[in-house]
């Protein structure tokens, strides 16, 4: 008996090692280093937003949410800023005004209805998000596996002796489809009800190249997401600049096929 546990804890050791050598530990790799604010990004930011809201809306009660462009900005202010509206976060930005609009619960009504801000505007948008359609569905045809993820919650870090390059690495990611009733229709989010995906080229990395063991992803019906973040925090709070902005989220392209085989 022994003997076969032996044999069997050895198989899964040789599983584990194999798993973890497929792993891309570079930058290249989305899962270390996401294109944050980037007009060109084949990402959609989404922002004034609760990470526990929307995890509570979209796992929790199944909810299929809507997305909200930006909102019009003036060209003098555009002009201004050098960024085409694109990366203006100001015009979603009410840091500190929470309690002036907030509802029951001291959440703001915006963090709670089903509509998901975003960095686009409206044709922005909506060429966007059928981009990420198409990719989504050839990669689901081609594949078998679904690579569409909203990803909650991400790590600023930075490699060893780069302190003016942040990389951008997402801590929880769900797996989500995009549907729409017909071609005029706007897309809505819907939670594919899949099991949450763990970073493991995030885990990998600050293993192996900072010493550092992050917590495993907690099963969905214990994940808090911004405990889970607090959690990650602490684990890195030795590393100089490092930070976890735990509402920040994009929706996005994540492939994980390089380890799906070896996934249980």
């Amino acid at each position: 008996m022994a003997s076969q546990e032996g044999q069997r804890d050895g198989i899964v050791r040789e599983l584990e090692k194999a798993r973890r050598e497929l792993l891309d530990l570079t930058t290249r790799n989305r899962l270390l280093d996401t294109p944050r604010h980037q007009p060109r990004a084949k990402t959609v930011e989404v922002v004034d937003e609760k990470a526990d809201e929307i995890f509570r809306l979209r796992v929790g009660e199944g909810k299929k949410l809507a997305f909200l462009p930006r909102a019009p900005s003036s060209p003098e202010v555009e002009e201004a800023s050098g960024l085409d509206g694109i990366n203006d976060l100001s015009v979603f930005s009410i840091e500190g005004s929470a309690a002036l609009d907030a509802g029951e619960g001291g959440v703001a009504p915006r963090h709670v209805d089903s509509r998901l801000q975003t960095t686009l505007d409206g044709p922005k948008l909506a060429k966007r998000l059928l981009q990420l359609h198409i990719d989504a569905r050839s990669a689901l045809e081609e594949q078998g596996f679904n690579i569409l993820y909203l990803a909650m919650g991400f790590l600023r870090w930075y490699e060893d002796g780069r302190l003016d390059r942040a990389r951008h690495a997402p801590l929880i990611l769900v797996p989500v489809t995009l549907e729409r009733t017909s071609a005029q229709a706007g897309f809505r989010l819907s939670y594919s009800e899949e099991e949450l995906a763990t970073n493991l080229s995030l885990q990998e990395k600050l293993r192996s190249q900072f010493a550092i063991r992050p917590p495993d992803l907690p099963t969905d019906e214990d994940l808090v997401p911004t405990a889970y973040f607090a959690a990650v925090a602490q684990t890195v709070r030795g590393q100089a600049q490092w930070s976890v902005l735990p509402d920040d989220m994009a929706l996005g392209i994540f492939s994980f096929s390089k380890f799906l085989m070896y996934q249980d």
